[in-house]
């Protein structure tokens, strides 16, 4: 899904259906000069009223521990925290 002002891309989500019949929050993102207006909020809002539309009566999502704008917005949506991943890096890197 996208949000959009006056014709332009301001904000996207996707969502997904997991065999287990949750919704995945795969991603979320809004234009910096667009954030703090509610767009991200409207956005999940959306994806959320979509999952249940293919039958997802839950949902989930990733957000990264040191973004705590997002998951203070999570929170505000009634996402609670159920555990803490902190990935691992491989090194891997193109030249």
């Amino acid at each position: 899904m996208v949000a959009t002002e006056d014709g332009t891309p301001v904000g996207y989500v996707a969502i997904e259906h997991h065999p287990d019949g949750e919704a995945y929050i795969d991603f979320l993102g809004v234009a910096p000069e667009h954030r703090r207006r509610g767009i991200g909020r409207e956005l999940i809002r959306a994806a959320l009223l979509a999952g249940r539309d293919l039958g997802c009566p839950r949902a989930a999502l990733t957000v990264r521990e040191a973004n705590a704008g997002a998951r203070a917005l999570y929170a505000s949506l009634g996402f609670t925290e159920e555990r803490v991943l902190r990935p691992l890096r491989k090194g891997f890197r193109l030249p």
